[in-house]
Protein backbone atom coordinates (compact mmCIF):
# COMPACT_ATOMS: atom_id res chain seq x y z
CA UNK A 1 0.00 0.00 0.00
CA UNK A 2 1.37 3.34 -0.64
CA UNK A 3 1.61 6.10 1.47
CA UNK A 4 -0.38 8.78 0.99
CA UNK A 5 1.29 12.39 -0.31
CA UNK A 6 0.84 15.21 1.74
CA UNK A 7 3.45 17.63 0.41
CA UNK A 8 1.65 20.66 -1.54
CA UNK A 9 3.16 22.56 -4.22
CA UNK A 10 4.23 25.94 -3.28
CA UNK A 11 5.10 28.27 -5.89
CA UNK A 12 5.87 32.12 -6.43
CA UNK A 13 8.42 34.67 -4.48
CA UNK A 14 9.23 35.12 -1.01
CA UNK A 15 7.12 38.55 -0.43
CA UNK A 16 9.76 39.84 1.86
CA UNK A 17 13.03 39.20 -0.86
CA UNK A 18 11.63 37.91 -4.12
CA UNK A 19 13.96 34.86 -3.49
CA UNK A 20 11.95 31.51 -4.57
CA UNK A 21 9.68 30.67 -1.56
CA UNK A 22 9.77 27.37 -0.07
CA UNK A 23 7.72 27.81 3.13
CA UNK A 24 4.02 28.93 3.20
CA UNK A 25 1.81 30.57 5.87
CA UNK A 26 -1.35 28.85 7.17
CA UNK A 27 -3.59 29.83 9.97
CA UNK A 28 -6.55 27.50 12.02
CA UNK A 29 -9.36 28.12 13.65
CA UNK A 30 -8.95 25.22 15.75
CA UNK A 31 -11.82 23.59 18.38
CA UNK A 32 -10.76 21.33 21.51
CA UNK A 33 -11.10 18.22 19.78
CA UNK A 34 -8.05 19.59 17.97
CA UNK A 35 -10.08 19.33 14.51
CA UNK A 36 -10.33 23.17 13.04
CA UNK A 37 -13.55 25.08 11.83
CA UNK A 38 -11.15 26.11 8.75
CA UNK A 39 -7.69 25.94 8.26
CA UNK A 40 -6.98 27.21 4.67
CA UNK A 41 -3.16 27.72 3.32
CA UNK A 42 -2.47 31.19 2.51
CA UNK A 43 -1.53 29.52 -1.17
CA UNK A 44 0.08 33.43 -2.21
CA UNK A 45 1.61 33.81 1.46
CA UNK A 46 5.20 32.43 0.87
CA UNK A 47 8.28 32.44 2.20
CA UNK A 48 12.43 31.64 1.61
CA UNK A 49 13.79 29.80 4.17
CA UNK A 50 15.65 32.76 5.16
CA UNK A 51 12.59 34.84 5.74
CA UNK A 52 9.97 31.84 6.56
CA UNK A 53 12.49 29.92 9.52
CA UNK A 54 13.81 32.88 11.33
CA UNK A 55 10.31 34.00 12.89
CA UNK A 56 8.34 36.91 12.16
CA UNK A 57 6.54 39.77 14.14
CA UNK A 58 2.69 38.79 12.90
CA UNK A 59 -0.39 41.20 14.14
CA UNK A 60 -3.65 40.02 13.69
CA UNK A 61 -6.42 42.40 13.42
CA UNK A 62 -9.65 39.54 14.05
CA UNK A 63 -13.19 40.95 13.03
CA UNK A 64 -15.48 38.35 13.14
CA UNK A 65 -18.20 38.12 9.84
CA UNK A 66 -21.16 36.26 9.71
CA UNK A 67 -21.30 35.68 5.83
CA UNK A 68 -19.33 31.93 6.22
CA UNK A 69 -16.17 34.22 5.01
CA UNK A 70 -12.72 34.21 6.13
CA UNK A 71 -10.46 37.22 4.23
CA UNK A 72 -6.60 37.02 4.97
CA UNK A 73 -4.45 40.10 3.97
CA UNK A 74 -0.48 39.26 4.27
CA UNK A 75 1.64 42.19 4.37
CA UNK A 76 5.35 41.91 3.71
CA UNK A 77 8.21 44.48 2.78
CA UNK A 78 5.26 46.50 1.05
CA UNK A 79 3.74 43.42 -1.09
CA UNK A 80 0.53 42.69 0.43
CA UNK A 81 -1.49 39.14 -0.25
CA UNK A 82 -5.66 38.79 -0.19
CA UNK A 83 -6.66 35.15 -0.13
CA UNK A 84 -10.61 34.57 0.53
CA UNK A 85 -11.62 30.81 1.69
CA UNK A 86 -15.44 29.82 2.28
CA UNK A 87 -15.73 27.87 5.90
CA UNK A 88 -17.38 24.91 4.80
CA UNK A 89 -21.21 24.58 6.56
Amino acid sequence: MRKKDYSMKIEGPCLECGEPGVRILNMRMRRPDTGATWGPNLISAVFCTEHGDKGADIWIDYRPRTDGHVHFNVRANGNIVRFHHQVKP
